[in-house]
C-alpha cells in the first residue's frame, strides 16, 4: 500500500514534481492547530474506544475486543527480538495504509461528498477491516470515524497518520510490555 498509494497518484497525475505530489496527497507539515485536533482526536479515540469496550463486555455477550487470530502475550526476554521486526512492520503497515485511504482516496472523494466525506470515507474503511469480525469492528468504530472526520477537519493527512500510529503503536507495547492484556 505504501508504495502503491504514491504510484496510483502518479499514474493519475502524471508528471506530478515531489512538492506537488505530496501536496496531493495532503502531505503538509503539521500546523499547530493541526496538531491540537490529532491530539484530541487521538484522545477522544481512547476514550470512545474504552467506552465501546465497556459496553461491549458487560452488554454483549461473548464480547472480546479482539479477535481470537490476534492473541498476544507480553513479550518475554526470549522474545523480544519481536520489537526489531515490529517496527518496520509497523511504519509501513500504519503509513501505507494511510497514504492509501487519506492520502490517495480521501482527496478522491471530497469532490464528491464534501462536508460528508469523513462519513463516507469512514464506512469504507469500515469494511475494509471487517475481515476482523464484528468484535474488532466494534472496538475500531471510534477510530474509524474520528479519525476520518480529524483529517477532514484539517485537511492533512499526517493528521491519520498521527493518530493511527500512537493507537496503534501504544496499544502493541502496552500488550507487549504485559500492561494490558
Amino acid at each position: 500500500m505504501f508504495i502503491g498509494s504514491f504510484l496510483l497518484v502518479k499514474r493519475d497525475h502524471p508528471g506530478l514534481t515531489k512538492a506537488d505530489l505530496l501536496k496531493r496527497m495532503r502531505l503538509t507539515p503539521l500546523r499547530g492547530i493541526d496538531w491540537v485536533w490529532s491530539i484530541a482526536g487521538f484522545l477522544s479515540v481512547g476514550i470512545f474506544t474504552w467506552l465501546f469496550i465497556w459496553i461491549g463486555e458487560r452488554f454483549i455477550t461473548g464480547f472480546s475486543p479482539s479477535p481470537s487470530f490476534m492473541h498476544m502475550d507480553p513479550l518475554t526476554p526470549d522474545t523480544r527480538w519481536i520489537l526489531f521486526v515490529w517496527v518496520p512492520m509497523f511504519f509501513f503497515n500504519i503509513l501505507g495504509e494511510e497514504l492509501y485511504w487519506r492520502g490517495y482516496l480521501f482527496p478522491r472523494m471530497l469532490g464528491r461528498f464534501g462536508k460528508y466525506t469523513w462519513l463516507v470515507h469512514g464506512s469504507g474503511w469500515m469494511i475494509f477491516h471487517l475481515a476482523f469480525g464484528w468484535n474488532l469492528l466494534f472496538t475500531l468504530l471510534p477510530i474509524i470515524f474520528i479519525q476520518c472526520w480529524v483529517v477532514q477537519k484539517t485537511g492533512n493527512t499526517w493528521s491519520g497518520i498521527v493518530i493511527h500510529g500512537l493507537v496503534n503503536g501504544i496499544g502493541f507495547l502496552t500488550v507487549a510490555f504485559g500492561l494490558l492484556g
